[in-house]
């Protein structure tokens, strides 16, 4: 069942577009990533299915109900959506179990109660439900949010940069915690994030916008290997584009011939997508690449090479061995799935 649908939203302010003809579903049961950087728009979507925003043009439905569209416009209050804010937006001045009955209208105490021991019991609160917020952790305090965000039985829950506020490893833990609780409970969820690694990890699809427009839709695995624009494809991960030319018998580069797999006719131009795991380096004399930097990062070292034409591109090896700048290299690129670009747009088939 669709419980989310977006047809052809528009959200302009002072005449400038922040959302532009944007169309989506999210289907019951989902978890549905916003990806993009700062100014995208993903932000101003996230407050137009909340209710927070008007769009200009467009129609969102809701469980099969209008939500917005000319002359419609159900507020915020009624559309039961639950929302995780950035900052967590919990009352300081209440407890912990006050703040995750907040949301709860029309019932007695005692139905009241049974809820908000029901979730915190869920979230793995029990025993801290007569604390204030300011005594809780980063995480604890945003599973409050969650708790409160899912008393109500919401038809989906709005996740706006979660985790932060968090640091590198709270974040994976609460990542994961979070998961365990929407899966569990079965909650249609959207999650808006500039984090590539956060939205793949969550994501059943992922949605990458650019300048207020959907770029891409798809599984994190389709978005990572089979990037349709040349934004995405630097965007969800660290890319490199090698210059190639259409050969007879396949794509010619400085670093190599790939496999064509495009419908271009010989002599045609297009820049084929590097990813730093699918390049192999080796200490050659004759190399055809120097290394200029390494950055070593832990388990592994990202080694950024020059070629012959003074393109820069990346490789990046386990730590157990390192090499100096300086050292030229033989280049080997093993791309498991090669993406051929023209105009900043894929022409590759899917293998």
């Amino acid at each position: 069942m669709t419980i989310i649908e977006l047809k052809n939203i528009t959200k302009r302010y002072n005449n400038t577009p922040a959302v532009e003809n944007l169309s989506f579903t999210v289907e019951e049961g989902e978890i549905f990533a916003i990806l993009g950087p700062s100014g995208c728009g993903k932000t101003t979507t996230l407050r137009l299915i909340a209710g927070f925003d008007m769009p200009d043009d467009g129609e969102l439905v809701l469980a099969g109900k209008t939500v917005a569209d000319k002359g419609v416009f159900v507020p915020a209050e009624k559309r039961k959506v639950g929302m995780v804010f950035q900052d967590y937006a919990l009352f300081p001045h209440i407890t912990v179990r006050e703040n995750i009955a907040f949301g709860l209208k029309n019932l007695d105490d005692k139905e009241k109660d049974a809820i908000v021991e029901n979730m915190l019991q869920f979230v793995g609160l029990s025993g801290l439900e007569e604390r204030h917020p300011f005594h809780l952790s980063g995480g604890q305090q945003q599973r409050v949010a969650l708790a409160r965000a899912l008393a109500p039985c919401p038809v989906t829950v709005l996740l706006d940069e979660p985790f932060s506020n968090l640091d590198a490893d709270m974040r994976t833990q609460m990542r994961e915690e979070m998961i365990k609780i929407l899966r569990k409970s079965g909650t249609t969820a959207i999650l808006v994030t500039h984090d590539q690694e956060e939205a793949f990890a969550m994501a059943d699809r992922v949605a990458v916008m650019n300048n207020g427009r959907m770029e891409q839709l798809g599984t994190p695995e389709e978005v990572y290997h089979y990037p349709t624009t040349g934004f995405v494809a630097d965007f969800v991960g660290k890319a490199d584009f090698i210059d190639g030319t259409i050969e007879a018998d396949g794509i010619r580069t400085e670093i190599g011939l790939f496999p064509n797999n495009t419908r271009l006719e010989i002599g045609e131009k297009v820049q084929v997508m590097i990813r730093p795991d699918d390049i192999e380096i080796e200490p050659a004399g004759t190399g055809c690449a120097v290394i200029k930097d390494q950055q070593f990062k832990g388990s592994e070292v990202l080694y950024t090479l020059e070629l012959p034409r003074e393109k820069y591109i990346h490789s990046v090896l386990p730590s157990t061995r390192t090499l100096p700048a300086g050292t030229r290299v033989d280049v080997k690129a093993r791309p498991v799935h090669l993406v051929a670009f023209q105009n900043g747009k894929a022409v590759s088939e899917k293998s």
